[in-house]
Order: C-alpha cells, then sequence, then structure tokens
C-alpha cells in the first residue's frame, strides 16, 4: 500500500507532532498522586538520589502504616522496635536499580525499533542549508520547522522564495507519503522478540528508502535559465521517516510515514527551489511495486518465508493463516461490513485490485479518529494473548539467530548463553560502587540530551520488552 498526499506548510507543525507521537509512543502520563512512582520519575530524568530518597520514603511510610496503632510509629521510635534505616534505605536502593533497569530495556527496545530518522545519504551541503544535524537524533521542535517551511532552526530557508500565503494560495510544507507492509508482515511483527522487531524494522526502513530513492531520482531537479534557456538541473532533496506499528483499530500495522521536504538544492550552481510534484505523474505503480520487492528482498534476508505476490501487489509472508490475519484485519473488517450494508458489495467475487480500490474507499468512511490510535492495552505483550486466544500458538522465534547476527542484531538469548560460557559471575560490587556507576551512567535528563528525545513517550504495556 502507498498513498502521497500534498501537505500545507500551515499545518506542519501540528503534522510533525502527530507522526512524532505516533512513531515514538504515548506522552508520559499526568504525575501520579503517589510522588515516588519511581517508572514516572525515572522517565522525567530524577536525579538518581532523589530517586533513592523517593522510594525510601514510600518504604518508610509503609512501616509507619503499618505500626499506626501502636504507640511507636514516629520515625525516632523505628529503631526502638527494631527497624534498621540502612535495611530500608538499601531495599529503596534495590527498587531503584530494578526500576533503572526496567527503563533501559523499554528504552532499547523502543529506540532499536521505532522512532524517526532523516535520509541517510542526505547531501551536506543541503543539510546545512536546512540547518539539519544528521548525526542527531531528529529533535520534534525541529522536525514542526522543517514540515513548517523553514529551516530546522526555524529561520526562512537561504534562497527559498516565500510569498504571502492567501486562502486560495498555500505554500506545500511537505509531500507526505505511507508506506505499510502487507498484514502478514505486520502480524509476524507484532508476535516476535524485540530483537527480531528490531531486525523486521529495519528491513521496513530499507525497503522504504529504496522506493524513496526512485522518487528522487525522478523529481530530484530543480527549474533554471542559464544561456535563454530553460534547463532541469539535477537537485538534492530529503525525507524524514517515521516508522509506526499500530492501526487506529489496535491491531499490529508496520508502516512508515515518510516526509518529503519541499526544498530541492542545484548540484549545478546551488540554486534553491521547490518540489516539481507533476513529474510524479504516473510514478505511482512503479514506486509501490518497488516498495514491496524491496521488502521482500530483505525479509528474505532474514529467512522468512516471503515472496512477492504480483496480485495484490505486496510482499507477502507465506506460512500465516488466513484466520489469524482476519483476525488482526479490524479495520478491513469495518470497511466489507459498510460497504456490504451501504452498496451491496460481495468481496468474494470481487478480484484483488477491486476490492483494493473498494476498501480504499471504504476504509476512508469508516476510519476511527486519531485518538484512538493507541489503544489502551494493545501492543506487543496483548496481540500475543489475542494470537493465543485465536487458536495460533506463535514459535518462540520466527528469525534465526543466525539471521540475525547477519542482520548485525544478536538474540539475547545466544548473548546470554554466550556470555555465561565464556566469563565467570562477577563479584557484586558494594552499595557505593553501584551508585558511582548509577551516577556516571544516569546523570542524563532525558528531556534535554538529543539522544534520549526520540524517546519522548513510553509504552505503558511490555515495559520489560518481554512476550507472554
Amino acid at each position: 500500500m502507498l498513498n502521497m498526499k500534498a501537505m500545507p506548510a500551515a499545518g506542519g507543525a501540528g503534522l510533525a507532532a502527530y507522526l512524532w507521537k505516533e512513531a515514538v509512543g504515548p506522552e508520559a502520563p499526568e504525575a501520579p498522586a503517589v510522588k515516588q512512582d519511581l517508572d514516572y520519575w525515572v522517565a522525567e530524568g530524577a536525579d538518581y538520589d532523589d530517586l533513592v530518597e523517593f522510594a525510601y520514603a514510600e518504604r518508610l511510610a509503609r512501616v509507619q502504616a503499618a505500626m499506626a496503632p501502636e504507640p511507636h510509629h514516629a520515625l525516632h521510635g523505628l529503631s526502638d522496635v527494631g527497624i534498621d534505616h540502612e535495611l530500608l534505605r538499601d531495599k529503596a536502593e534495590q527498587d531503584v536499580m530494578a526500576a533503572l533497569d526496567r527503563y533501559d530495556a523499554a528504552q532499547a527496545d523502543r529506540l532499536a525499533t521505532f522512532g524517526v530518522e532523516y535520509r541517510r545519504d542526505t547531501s551536506p551541503e543541503l543539510a546545512e542549508l536546512l540547518k539539519v544535524d544528521l548525526e542527531a537524533v531528529p529533535r520534534l521542535q525541529d522536525l514542526k520547522n522543517l514540515l513548517s517551511a523553514k529551516a530546522a532552526d526555524g529561520q526562512q530557508i537561504e534562497g527559498r522564495f516565500y510569498r504571502k500565503d492567501r486562502a486560495d494560495q498555500m505554500t506545500m510544507g511537505s509531500l507526505e507519503l505511507v508506506f505499510s507492509a502487507d498484514k502478514s508482515v505486520s502480524v509476524v511483527f507484532g508476535l516476535v522478540s524485540p530483537e527480531e522487531r528490531a531486525a523486521i524494522a529495519a528491513a521496513q526502513s530499507r525497503a522504504v528508502d529504496r522506493a524513496m530513492c526512485q522518487i528522487a531520482e525522478k523529481i530530484g531537479v530543480v527549474r533554471s535559465r542559464r544561456g535563454g534557456l530553460d534547463r532541469r538541473d539535477p537537485a538534492d532533496l530529503t525525507w524524514v521517516q517515521w516508522q509506526h506499528r499500530m492501526s487506529r483499530r489496535g491491531d499490529p500495522q508496520l508502516h512508515t510515514h515518510v516526509s518529503l521536504i519541499n526544498v530541492v538544492r542545484s548540484r549545478v550552481d546551488g540554486k534553491v527551489g521547490t518540489l516539481d510534484t507533476f513529474l510524479l505523474h504516473g510514478l505511482y505503480p512503479s514506486v509501490r511495486e518497488t516498495y514491496h520487492r524491496a521488502l521482500a528482498d530483505e525479509l528474505r534476508e532474514l529467512d522468512l518465508q516471503v515472496q512477492f505476490d504480483p496480485k495484490v501487489p505486496a510482499a507477502v509472508l507465506t506460512e500465516m493463516p488466513e484466520r489469524l490475519l482476519r483476525h488482526f484485519s479490524g479495520r478491513t473488517a469495518d470497511a466489507e461490513k459498510w460497504l456490504q450494508e451501504k452498496h451491496g458489495v460481495n468481496f468474494g467475487s470481487l478480484t484483488p485490485h477491486q476490492r483494493s480500490t473498494w476498501l480504499g474507499h471504504a476504509a476512508a468512511k469508516v476510519r476511527p479518529p486519531k485518538a484512538m490510535y493507541y489503544v489502551p492495552g494493545n501492543g506487543h505483550a496483548a496481540w500475543h494473548a489475542r494470537a493465543v486466544g485465536a487458536g495460533y500458538v506463535p514459535p518462540p522465534q520466527f528469525i534465526s539467530p543466525q539471521a540475525l547476527q547477519r542482520a548485525g542484531i544478536v538474540h539475547a538469548t545466544v548473548q546470554q548463553h554466550s556470555q555465561a560460557q565464556t566469563t565467570t559471575p562477577p563479584e557484586q560490587p558494594g552499595r557505593a560502587a553501584r551508585v558511582d556507576k548509577r551516577r556516571q551512567s544516569k546523570g542524563i535528563n532525558p528531556k534535554a540530551d538529543g539522544r534520549y528525545n526520540r524517546g519522548g513517550g513510553r509504552y505503558e504495556e511490555d515495559t520489560r520488552g518481554q512476550r507472554i
């Protein structure tokens, strides 16, 4: 599936905020009533010592509450009844260490699998023009500016022509494209381990890049007039990938939004212009096929049983049962029901192309609002449980450890086994050493450090990256 749509610069900030939220997960919850909610304060970047104090105060409050009927329930009376303050503080520190480990695991899973990234091979000249740091993780404010026809720093792009917008004449901020994997790929993506998800997400990203390079080759030009002649000089352009994982109905749906920035820079004389979208006329089917063929090639490298089905057309995993795909196709079921009731359409008598055409129209009519995109309780753990409830027990792993290693990803079980064979358990460090180590590794405010900007939100389910 592939969609294209021109987006006005006036709505660029809102579009970027929506795409960002769906790429990195829901925003962190409001501050809880209980101030000592460690998971929340870890995500907020609280200092290590503060976290220990929060945990200690929470444990102390529980002890005092349990002693309330007794006369010695005050803080100074705890020692009189045998309560060891140092023991309470040690237990509190263990709580903090466990919370930090959970947060680290969730961060690693999310950052390896989801998020936002610039075009990998953006030319340095164009990056300088747009004030984009290709080495850093994209920041939300920079992306808002880029989709609003500005440079990443919020200033007007040097050399770009700006006109005062009227109601009937609006500047295009970006060309938005959506590359959606076949439901069979999405269902597998929803059921696998974090390492396998990372491999499939990387395959999706590379397939999208290959299709986008075809578009860049076609429209990567800028109009120029030299020597009294109109010319089309080769030009550089760039885009932003937003990786999403879920449909509006809460089903697994791996798809990538691509924001093609409406700026091009001539490779001949550095002239700055905008996209000539007329050159895309008739290119849609070819780009869609390029994407799906590339995805089939990438998944084949992971030893998955995949084939390119020209009837759909799409890269399809052949070993997924049809009943399971139907179970995770809530939007398709809604669209079919609507078409049957409104138009009396019998899907059994339609060709694949006719089904795609009809469903595309019906899905737009019955799609849920964006607020329902992240439905509470949906996520990888819940999808696994739903699959089991539907009569399908997923295998322990879909991708072999050897294929993951070829993809540059080491499966957790393999890594743990190799470490157990080659190393002896290290001696547990004392409290002072653990504190010092944590201060060094966690002395970072996730909201201020660029490496953590991609993971501004947290998934509320499956925070340990484990499957049930």
